[in-house]
């Protein structure tokens, strides 16, 4: 297997280029069509949540991504599906599943949910669109991307793949960025842009029609176990929890129970894995086993694994995870992304969302760490073990809400 020891990593800072950034990309224009809005659809503003049966219960909407590898989230998500833990915080869960960020990002500009598990690049679409979220976690790494070639490959670093070809499925400026580390442009690589998530990008790679692909965890792991591909520089993607902020104004109890229900998934997760992770698999196709293999590679479990106990899991965002999403975001608008969203929003006419004018968004009104903060002293005084939470299966009765993705 190609060791990750030997391979060059980005240096933190202020361009940590990822996955949520570039998963954005192609909900912001790479498909063919732009996505229709109907005209019997709801305006973009956040509704009101509906009416509950059960007037012991609160309301919550939420909404994640299924498809697109974002596993901690996947795990989290099919945490909340599939047992009463949300309800034993008092909530009444209403999903929203998106097929992927892409289809995430369109569905926060519509306001389908009050809480939104997402990675960075949807927040950056939501904060220029001057949708009213805030970021009430920055969790940090979620899993790498990376550069791979064949393990056969003659290339031993960035520079050598000049003149040959590059498959890029994440879009935007990631790539760039790992060519610019090595002395290389754009224009000295043939790059081929394809969104997706078959199997054909690896194809493409493995039988020569390709020099090198752009892929991210989990989707690397197997690759790497079978020693058919080996890296040649990686950085993470960043996970991030968005509310919506008049959901916090108007229901503070209910949105600190939520951040509650979402530490004891996580501490679920970090100590016992197989379960939450099988059950990903199931609606997402993914090994299990490459999953929790992936979990090396995930900030928020690196520091349960050094340190374990209750008082380890954090939701409250670090100054460094801070300074991520602030690198994402103003990379977001020196790539051109910005500029790229309000063309499309100027075309497609969406009512409701006012883009804004600069590039130079400031990520702190954004932001907010108390509520995190308080759910972490609530999470540790009450205590939570795992086994005594009920495993209800996937409920045929579930209210699953509406994604206005971009298809």
């Amino acid at each position: 297997m190609g060791s990750l020891d030997s391979v060059t990593r980005v240096p933190s800072g202020w361009l940590r280029p990822l996955l949520p950034l570039l998963l954005l990309l192609a909900a912001l224009g790479c498909s063919a069509e732009a996505p229709p809005t109907p005209a019997s659809e709801p305006p973009l503003a956040a509704s009101e949540p509906p009416p509950i049966a059960d007037p012991q219960l609160a309301s919550v909407r939420i909404s994640y991504p299924t498809q697109d590898g974002v596993f901690i989230w996947g795990m989290v998500s099919q945490i909340f599906e599939r047992t009463d833990l949300l309800q034993r915080n008092g909530l009444r869960p209403q999903f929203v599943r998106c097929d992927d960020s892409p289809d995430l990002a369109w569905s926060v500009v519509h306001g389908d949910a009050d809480v939104s598990l997402m990675t960075t690049g949807v927040m950056g679409v939501t904060m220029i669109c001057g949708r009213p979220y805030k970021i009430v976690s920055a969790l940090g790494a979620g899993g790498r991307n990376a550069l791979i070639v064949r393990s056969d490959s003659p290339a031993q670093r960035v520079s050598d793949l000049k003149g040959k070809r590059v498959e890029n499925p994440i879009l935007g400026g990631l790539l760039e960025r790992f060519l610019s580390m090595d002395g290389l442009e754009p224009t000295d690589v043939e790059v081929y842009t394809r969104y997706n998530y078959d199997g054909d990008s690896v194809n493409n790679l493995l039988t020569g029609q390709t020099d090198a692909l752009m892929y991210w965890d989990p989707l690397l792991v197997p690759l790497l176990r079978e020693e058919k591909v080996r890296v040649l520089i990686h950085d993470p993607y960043h996970l991030e929890v968005a509310m919506l902020s008049s959901f916090m104004e108007q229901r503070p109890e209910v949105a600190e129970s939520f951040m509650v229900a979402l530490l004891q998934a996580l501490y679920w997760v970090m100590v016992a894995p197989e379960q939450p992770a099988a059950w990903y698999s199931q609606i997402s196709g993914l090994p299990a086993e490459d999953m929790i293999e992936a979990m090396e590679w995930v900030e928020v479990v690196e520091t349960y694994r050094e340190h374990p106990g209750l008082e380890s899991v954090h939701l409250a965002s670090t100054d460094h995870a801070i300074a991520d999403v602030k690198g994402v975001i103003g990379a977001m608008g020196g790539y051109g992304v910005f500029d790229d969203l309000r063309l499309r929003i100027d075309r497609l006419g969406l009512p409701g969302v006012e883009p804004l004018e600069t590039n130079e968004v400031d990520v702190m009104p954004f932001l907010d760490v108390e509520l995190a903060r308080r759910a972490e002293v609530r999470f540790v005084a009450e205590g939570f073990d795992p086994a005594a939470v009920t495993i209800t299966g996937l409920d045929p009765d579930a209210a699953y809400l509406t994604c206005h993705g971009r298809r």
